[in-house]
């Protein structure tokens, strides 16, 4: 899509005349933040470090529990599932197969006989 010319221009112009704004004002000046003492220094340090600096001595280790349920369903729906999924992939990859046998309860083609009978193809199942 093309930017017409009178709106590149116009962006143009107040990307320029931006800065000019700023320009009739002084710099503002610094001031730096208060000095504090080593006490009060000390004090901050303590208070966000939370008072013991060797905290390990109250520390009680959580033990999560074995999550067993879990464990034991997963167990249980592969040794369902795994074999019927065995199972189904012999089965497609014999059909896959260059002169695959076919799948016992697949369907099977009926043969088809066509015969010409006064012109007209007749199809006769066999």
């Amino acid at each position: 899509m093309r930017v017409p010319r009178a709106a590149r221009s116009l962006l143009l112009a107040l990307a320029l005349c931006s800065g000019l704004s700023f320009a009739g004002r002084p710099p503002k000046e610094f001031n730096a933040p208060d000095e504090l003492t080593p006490e009060q220094i000390a004090a901050q340090k303590q208070q966000a470090l939370g008072g013991n600096l060797n905290g390990y001595d109250n520390v009680e280790e959580k033990v999560k529990p074995v999550p067993w349920m879990m464990i034991g369903i997963t167990v249980i729906l592969f040794a369902i599932f795994t074999p019927l999924g065995m199972k189904y992939f012999r089965e497609t990859a014999d059909e896959m197969a260059p002169g695959g046998k076919p799948v016992r309860g697949a369907p099977r083609k009926k043969a088809v006989a066509a015969a010409e009978v006064d012109g007209e193809t007749r199809i006769k199942k066999m």
